[in-house]
């Protein structure tokens, strides 16, 4: 008699259970996709504001990896068309900072001083895996990848991505926000 109430009973659970819409699933985890250098992207843009430049983009490079953002002033004797067609190449680094890829993708940074309104400028905005934090793995090379560049510091020959945008004098300034382009997209 007990074993017939204990089968009524297990079977109204079953029962119960299957009515509620309640059901029990079982996944895998999900393995991480390993990243191909050759695609990765940065997408972004730069907004002027009275003596502010603001960077705002995306990426799919690992969440914490650093953009490197160089401001670079033009000679004055250089004239607006070898400029604008990437004929020349700017002076040092007047203003140096760094952006962390943020857990969504995200880029954003503020460089709240923009050292002269009144000159021209190159904005590049770097990646280089060298000089990422260790948990920060490609896995591959970048030398595929259609913004790759290798640069000199100190003697010592580092790769990475490179876009960069030029930052015209306020008055030459049409609209408020430019794209960066790659580096091979220069004329």
């Amino acid at each position: 008699m007990k074993v017939k109430w204990l089968l009524i009973g297990l079977g109204m659970l079953v029962l119960f259970s299957l009515l509620a819409g309640c059901r029990i699933t079982f996944t895998t985890a999900k393995e991480e996709k390993p990243r191909n250098p050759k695609n990765m992207m940065i997408n972004a843009s730069v907004s002027f504001k009275p003596h502010q430049i603001i960077i705002r983009g995306n990426t799919d490079l690992p969440p914490d990896s650093v953009l490197y953002i160089m401001l670079k002033p033009y000679e004055d004797t250089v004239s607006l068309e070898e400029i604008q067609t990437y004929q020349v190449e700017p002076e040092d680094i007047a203003v140096a900072s760094t952006a962390k890829v943020e857990k969504d993708g995200s880029i954003e940074l503020t460089i709240l001083k923009w050292p002269d309104p009144n000159k021209r400028y190159r904005l590049d905005l770097m990646f280089i895996p060298d000089k990422q934090p260790e948990e920060i793995k490609l896995g591959e090379n970048l030398k595929n990848n259609e913004s790759y560049i290798e640069i000199s510091e100190n003697g010592k020959t580092l790769t990475g991505l490179l876009l960069y945008v030029n930052v015209f004098k306020e008055d030459e300034t049409v609209g408020g926000t430019m794209d960066f382009i790659l580096k091979q997209n220069t004329p």
